[in-house]
C-alpha cells in the first residue's frame, strides 16, 4: 500500500495574492468605484442560490461559521467565475435582504444565521444591488 505523509501544507502563494486583490477591489467598488461586466461583480440569480442553498445546509447541520476563504473554494469549484470580491457582495446583498444574517469576523471567519422565516424576496430590489448596476459599465 502507498502512504503519503503531509509534514506542511501551505496555500500557493499567486492564490493569496489573487484573494487581496479580489478583497481590495470588493472594497473599491462599494466605495463607488466603476468596474466592467467582465469582471463579473454582478451576481446572478444562480450565483445566489448556489450560496444560500450552501447557507441553508450549513443551517440544517448546525454550523453556524465557516472561513471565508474555504467558502470561496467551495462555491468556486462549482462556478471558476465566484471571486472573493462577488462572494462578499452576494453576502451583503443577503444580509441586507435579511434572507440571512451575516457576519464577517476579523480573522476571516463567515457566521451565518439563516433567516428560515423570511418571506419571499425579490433580489432586484436590494439597494447594494441597484447601486452596483449603475456603477457598472456595460
Amino acid at each position: 500500500s502507498v502512504q503519503l505523509i503531509v509534514r506542511e501544507m501551505r496555500a500557493n502563494a499567486e492564490f493569496l495574492d489573487g484573494l487581496d486583490a479580489s478583497a481590495s477591489r470588493y472594497e473599491a467598488v462599494m466605495a463607488g468605484a466603476r468596474f466592467s461586466k467582465e469582471e463579473y461583480l454582478l451576481p446572478t440569480r444562480e450565483d445566489f442560490k448556489q450560496l444560500y442553498l450552501f447557507f441553508r445546509r450549513m443551517d440544517m447541520t448546525g454550523q453556524t461559521q465557516i472561513p471565508e476563504r474555504q467558502l470561496l473554494m467551495i462555491l468556486s469549484a462549482e462556478n471558476p467565475k465566484v471571486s472573493l470580491a462577488l462572494l462578499r457582495i452576494m453576502m451583503d446583498i443577503l444580509d441586507e435582504m435579511k434572507l440571512c444574517a451575516i457576519e464577517r469576523t476579523p480573522n476571516r471567519l463567515v457566521e451565518v444565521r439563516v433567516n428560515t422565516k423570511s418571506p419571499k424576496v425579490n433580489l432586484e430590489d436590494s439597494e447594494i444591488l441597484g447601486r452596483l448596476i449603475s456603477q457598472c459599465e456595460l
